[in-house]
């Protein structure tokens, strides 16, 4: 009996320590061992010197209307100052975040039809959350009565033997549309704080109005034209600044292009071929001096860094 009882006591401690054994190396279901690696995602914020999304908005400026390979379909074709920015860009931001340039201009578009078209919706996509978004408008405003006007009257500029009659009479008939032109300007003041609000409902980013420059200088010949569109281009200029300002504060900032292209038209734009846009020289200006205003800041994007740890 004895020999019994200790036989059943030796199995079963046999069996506690077999129990005890399991139990200790077994793993419940999702736990990870001491060995074993984690990943940890985090999101941070970085610095980057130039937009990460950038959104233009505009006319045939920023269309590139006059440049080789321009289709107003595709506007990514030609070499536009949006498109050299966005190369440019691109490349240098690429270690840290894909750069997103969209270029939303419409050529012989006016205030008018921007502002519709913004309220729209159609282009929400390219300015809800760009960090700067960059207007080219106004000039269609103005200089399109004047262009018109002057196509009506069916002078032609390169007989010189009757430009003296002719200017003369042109200047007679611009003179009368001047109350269009000025009652144009003043729609434009309106509808610039629109565009702005517009814009602002929309994204937190930068707004910039780039101002009009004078391509009718270049016919020095003309000067009683020139003088004359001179004047009101002034006014155009004037009131995109006097625009930026409603209720005591900003409400956007103004990029001056006129003067890198002040006495220099002939080379910069088409109007030796009596087209008023910037050839490719000219984008080219325009890419750098949009590029040392939006440089004056910097911007910040998130990205996500995953690590392992043990």
């Amino acid at each position: 009996m004895m020999k019994k009882t200790l036989a059943l006591a030796a199995a079963v401690t046999m069996l506690a320590f077999s129990l005890s054994g399991c139990a200790s190396n077994k793993k419940e279901k999702g736990a990870r061992t001491a060995e074993e690696p984690v990943s940890v995602t985090e999101y941070i914020d970085v610095e980057i010197p130039v937009p990460a999304k950038l959104c233009f908005l505009g006319d045939s400026i920023p269309a590139g209307f006059g440049l080789d390979f321009y289709d107003p379909d595709d506007l990514s074709k030609c070499s536009s100052y949006p498109n050299l920015l966005h190369e440019q860009y691109a490349a240098e931001i690429s270690d840290v975040c894909v750069q997103e340039t969209y270029n939303e201009s419409v050529s012989g578009y006016t205030s008018t039809e921007l502002l519709e078209l913004i309220r729209s919706g159609e282009i929400d996509y390219a300015i809800e959350g760009a960090d700067a978004v960059v207007i080219s408008i106004g000039g269609n405003d103005v200089l399109g009565i004047v262009l018109e006007y002057v196509a009506r009257s069916g002078i032609d500029f390169s007989d010189f033997s009757v430009l003296d009659v002719k200017v003369n009479e042109l200047l007679k008939g611009l003179n009368e549309i001047g109350g269009e032109i000025d009652y144009a300007i003043n729609d434009l003041t309106f509808n610039l704080r629109e565009i702005t609000q517009e814009v602002r409902a929309r994204t937190d980013g930068d707004i910039y109005f780039q101002t009009v420059y004078e391509p009718i200088q270049y016919f020095s010949y003309l000067k009683p034209i020139v003088d004359f569109c001179d004047k009101k281009i002034k006014l155009l200029n004037e009131a995109i600044y006097d625009a930026s300002i409603y209720n005591d504060e900003r409400i956007y900032s103004v990029i001056d292009v006129v003067p890198p292209f002040e006495g220099k038209y002939g080379e910069y734009t088409n109007i030796k071929k009596y087209d008023i846009h910037p050839n490719d020289e000219g984008h080219k200006l325009l890419a750098e001096e949009i590029d040392s205003v939006l440089r004056e800041k910097t911007y910040s994007v998130t990205v996500v860094q995953t690590s392992t740890q043990q």
